[in-house]
């Protein structure tokens, strides 16, 4: 009887939401987000970003929250969430072409030689090529911890078989969850600290 492995590669950027670490006295009413794309290179993927960060502002402050988001014009003030992006890096038509052939043999000529050599265990692999983005948060001293760095994390969106404006565009879908994520998790630590240990 044969013995079935399966062995999944996935050969892509990996997204990570870093967390931003909330002080026990801080206090929201309203967040503001600064958003610094200074060292950003593609300006139509910034202008998509930006975008991207309007309407997360706006249907979050449709929606019952314990504090209300406004776009700041320094990162200086308080009560003050600083998003820096830099270095977003859309999907080339060489790693498209990579992407197709590395998928190609791996989705389909390597299982068919194991299964045809008789091997007792079956492996694939595949390469979808993601468009990044690196990411920058921190927050204000009358918010964050003392001393606490930046935190780092990336904005990865599928761009496999995407024209360069489709990724741009999924890309900013992409960049409205991270944001999503890292304000809730913020509203989640306030809304722990209020409520004081258990």
């Amino acid at each position: 009887m044969k013995r079935f492995l399966l062995i999944l590669v996935v050969c892509s950027s990996c997204a990570t939401t870093p967390t931003v670490l909330l002080n026990k006295e801080a206090d929201i009413q309203t967040l503001n987000i600064y958003f610094d794309t200074s060292e950003a290179q593609l300006p139509e993927a910034v202008d998509r970003l930006d975008l991207s960060l309007d309407n997360f502002i706006t249907r979050f402050n449709a929606e019952p929250h314990s504090f209300q988001l406004v776009r700041a014009e320094s990162p200086d003030g308080p009560s003050t969430l600083k998003v820096r992006v830099s270095a977003t890096k859309l999907v080339t038509g060489g790693q498209q072409v990579a992407g197709v052939l590395v998928s190609i043999v791996g989705l389909a000529v390597v299982p068919t030689l194991m299964v045809n050599s008789g091997s007792d265990f079956y492996i694939f692999f595949y390469y979808f090529p993601h468009a990044r983005s690196a990411a920058q948060l921190s927050l204000s001293p009358d918010l964050g911890l003392p001393g606490a760095p930046p935190a780092r994390g990336m904005v990865a969106s599928p761009a496999f078989l995407k024209s360069p404006g489709r990724q741009i565009e999924k890309h900013g879908k992409t960049f409205e969850k991270f944001m999503t994520t890292v304000v809730t998790k913020i509203e989640r630590d306030l809304k722990k600290n209020k409520r004081g240990p258990r």
